[in-house]
């Protein structure tokens, strides 16, 4: 059975928001340093950014001027070969100016027929094309089923409160919030009159554009399956994207810091440790 290649997390921290971005590192062909991309299971295709590309490899690479650039490479022991990546040219020169080291996002496209296990305890994650890997780790899981997609994104239910909410997306490049609504209505619903309540409110700025998003703590219980988070921070993101999707919420890494999860896109499960 193969070994296992875990690779460490190197998470970026904002100053008022520790583990804001969920990095992890990744060798290409053709490039000396290690690079490093953003875990986003909420996009269903990977990504690179011309920005950080364009200094990367040779200025007169004819690849440059394409959308789509293609790669072999590997991230800890798990090789791939000529994977394509949307290019996004003249991207990116904001990020590296914070200080992000990420190059791009790595999408649920690169995950299809593979196991991605995140263990957010030991701060490392694992790639793997074999289902038998889970029997070597060192937890116990209990697994929930997802919904086969064609975008191959972890897409389930959850329990808010008792009260069970379909279409909701585990997202690694969210971590603001543990429960964000796309629609404020549903939001309102669950935090109450906000009118008069001390909001967490935060600039957001993503591939879509700039809006604000609005955080409330709250008491109660959020459900996956057996596993309970209590106290849940409830999110909602004003932006049209929001209002346009089909899904009712967005999952976010703050539930999970204690836990080590499993996403199985062989069976389409999703996995969190007892």
């Amino acid at each position: 059975m193969e070994k296992l290649n875990w690779v460490a997390i190197n998470w970026f921290d904002y100053p008022i928001l520790p583990k804001a971005i969920l990095q992890i590192p990744i060798s290409l062909d053709g490039i000396d340093q290690k690079q490093y991309l953003q875990l986003d299971t909420g996009c269903p295709y990977s990504i690179l950014f011309g920005y950080q590309l364009s200094k990367l490899i040779n200025k007169n690479d004819p690849s440059l001027n394409d959308d789509e650039i293609y790669f072999n490479g590997s991230i800890g022991g798990h090789n791939f070969s000529n994977f394509k990546f949307k290019h996004l040219k003249n991207f990116g020169e904001k990020r590296a100016k914070q200080g992000q080291e990420k190059i791009g996002l790595l999408g649920t496209d690169f995950f299809k027929k593979k196991i991605l296990i995140i263990d957010f305890i030991k701060n490392q994650i694992l790639i793997s094309n074999n289902l038998e890997i889970i029997d070597k780790l060192d937890y116990n899981f209990n697994f929930i089923n997802t919904l086969n997609n064609s975008a191959n994104e972890m897409i389930f239910k959850v329990s808010l409160n008792n009260c069970e909410i379909k279409k909701i997306l585990y997202d690694t490049g969210h971590s603001t919030s543990s429960l964000k609504f796309l629609k404020k209505m549903d939001w309102q619903s669950f935090v109450g009159d906000v009118v008069n309540k001390k909001l967490i409110k935060n600039s957001i700025s993503n591939i879509e554009g700039n809006f604000y998003s609005y955080t409330q703590k709250t008491k109660g219980k959020l459900r996956i399956g057996k596993f309970i988070s209590n106290n849940p921070d409830l999110a909602f993101d004003d932006n049209d994207l929001s209002k346009e999707s089909k899904l009712n919420g967005i999952l976010g890494n703050k539930p999970f810091y204690n836990s080590c999860i499993i996403l199985d896109y062989i069976n389409f499960k999703f996995g969190v440790s007892k």
